[in-house]
């Protein structure tokens, strides 16, 4: 009899355990807005529907930024199985899932720069960047990859990087900023890099002929 009691003791104690446990999860922390809205001219009421929404769009958006992230790293684990079994089915198979080529690669591109320098932010830039991050990585240090990340204008941090940069002046055109080459014997590669520089001076030159021939015409 007295086995029985302290048995129905220690199940109470048990389950007192597990509903204090359930309680604590069911406790959410309440959210806090990170917006001072006196300095939007909004009413009481206003402000209390605002900061409903405020609260939807952030917490959406760090669920967003947590499911991009797992989702890359899902794409980068399967590219990597299909390329060890070299069926070249990687694309068929994420076609099968409902996902775009195009948002995939870029996807994975991502995700190589977030395993390089470690940082989520990456998943946010905007995708015009990203083939610059991988140009410039090559000649400026991960600190200042990492800063160009973390900007609020990370596609302007990339255009200011230089290693000097000269004005000339060309008849009938804008001034047009070239940066210098450093000139460098380090064989192929840096040909061709250079190589690649000169037709893009070449294409900003012809672009800007074709705005002042328009502008000419409309005089």
């Amino acid at each position: 009899m007295k086995k029985n009691k302290v048995s129905a003791s220690i199940l109470q104690s048990m389950r007192e355990k597990v509903e204090t446990r359930k309680d604590l999860k069911e406790v959410v922390p309440e959210y806090k807005s990170i917006i001072n809205y006196s300095e939007y001219e909004l009413e009481n009421t206003e402000i209390e529907k605002i900061i409903e929404y405020e609260e939807k769009v952030v917490l959406s958006a760090k669920s967003l930024k947590k499911d991009l992230v797992d989702l890359a790293e899902g794409l980068a684990e399967a590219q990597k199985l299909f390329a060890n079994n070299k069926n070249g089915k990687f694309q068929k198979w994420f076609e099968a899932l409902g996902l775009k080529k195009t948002f995939v690669y870029t996807l994975l591109k991502r995700q190589e720069l977030y395993l390089e320098f470690n940082n989520e932010k990456i998943f946010q830039v905007p995708e015009r960047v990203l083939p610059e991050l991988k140009k410039i990585k090559q000649t400026v240090s991960p600190e200042e990859v990492i800063r160009i990340i973390n900007s609020d204008k990370p596609m302007d941090e990339v255009k200011n990087i230089s290693f000097g940069c000269q004005t000339i002046k060309m008849p009938n055109s804008k001034n047009i900023e070239i940066e210098e080459v450093e000139i460098i014997d380090n064989g192929g590669d840096r040909i061709k890099e250079l190589e690649n520089k000169l037709a893009e001076y070449y294409r900003k030159i012809k672009d800007i002929e074709y705005e002042l021939s328009i502008l000419k015409k409309k005089r």
